[in-house]
């Protein structure tokens, strides 16, 4: 089979996005014949011209394509869904995240998390990015979503019917350190944001020093509510057992969970999905806030080693059986065989 993998970003860009598509293609080529198709030195150009130009390349790199996959992105969403019709070839979507909401968001034109922002029914410029996601995606022979939580809110926000596709967990840096595991400190990688579980971690952390006087959350990202929640730390009295570090890169990321006693994934949304399966793939205990009781199972954590190892066990076994690349790609296949 012949895939012309459509991308916005790949290597050297940085981001999940480049990762994922250099990634899906090395390992699509052990069994089918891959193409990329990415902006490169376009990124350049002016957004029209850009758009005309690739456009035009798609155009002819897809001539003998019989699969147009587009990771991500209305930016190249677009040019693909031309050239689908162009060359009548069908084009599978793969969403990473919800593109009108980063653009919006990036451009400080969406105040809302992802989630708000596809439910809602904007006006002005906000109406036209998301028009023009609804139109990609209903242009696409086939949806894949990484979450059954994404594949509701793309349900409900732009009326498309989605498979899920989990998506696979980064394979884990070859770090040049080894692990110093610190006894009693946890780690978030978070965006700081209203209802984003952080006041349970808090009240959990205002709780547990009494027992735990060496008690840690490290905070591995920033946001618009950082300093709402510096204030509540203080508030709590906890403003010592709480770090916010702000912005880190992926490999800072990765040193700090394998040196905490655990990750807290503290609101199931894409993102946290996806730290989830990052943090079980990097072999790391994870806490998560759907828990009847986030105080009780940190302190079950600190107290029982067993406990902790289970936690681990699982996470792993998750990741072989769900997230990995052989389950993600035999899934790809799967529904691919559908549609041709």
């Amino acid at each position: 089979m012949r895939v012309l993998l459509v991308t916005p970003l790949y290597p050297p860009d940085l981001g999940d996005l480049a990762v994922y598509a250099k990634e899906f293609a090395e390992q699509l080529r052990k069994t089918d014949h891959v193409t990329i198709a990415t902006y490169g030195e376009l990124k350049r150009l002016p957004t029209i011209v850009r758009l005309v130009v690739f456009t035009f390349r798609l155009w002819k790199a897809a001539k003998n394509t019989d699969i147009l996959y587009v990771s991500d992105g209305a930016s190249v969403g677009l040019p693909a869904v031309i050239v689908s019709f162009l060359r009548n070839v069908p084009m599978v979507r793969f969403i990473i995240q919800d593109e009108a909401w980063e653009r919006a968001f990036h451009a400080k034109a969406a105040t809302t998390d992802e989630a708000t922002f596809i439910l809602s029914v904007p006006s002005g410029r906000l109406a036209w990015i998301k028009c023009l996601q609804r139109f990609v995606l209903h242009s696409a022979k086939w949806v894949f979503v990484p979450s059954a939580f994404y594949q509701t809110l793309f349900k409900k926000g732009y009326g498309i019917t989605s498979e899920v596709l989990t998506y696979p967990a980064n394979t884990p840096l070859e770090l040049p350190f080894s692990p110093e595991p610190i006894e009693h400190q946890l780690l978030s990688t978070q965006y700081l944001e209203r209802d984003s579980g952080f006041e349970q971690a808090f009240a959990a952390i205002a709780e547990l020093r009494t027992n735990f006087s060496d008690i840690k959350l490290v905070i591995a990202n920033a946001g618009r509510e950082q300093r709402h929640y510096q204030r509540l730390t203080q508030t709590l009295g906890i403003e010592k057992h709480v770090v916010f570090l702000g912005h880190v890169s992926r490999a800072e990321q990765e040193d700090l969970a394998r040196n905490s006693s655990a990750q807290l994934i503290l609101k199931m949304d894409n993102a946290g999905i996806r730290s989830l399966h990052d943090a079980y793939a990097q072999g790391v205990a994870v806490i998560t806030n759907e828990s009847s009781d986030l105080t009780a199972n940190i302190q079950l954590l600190f107290t029982d080693p067993f406990y902790k190892a289970k936690l681990i066990e699982n996470g792993e076994r998750f990741v072989t059986e769900q997230a990995s690349w052989e389950s993600h790609l035999a899934g790809w296949q799967t529904a691919i065989k559908k549609i041709l």
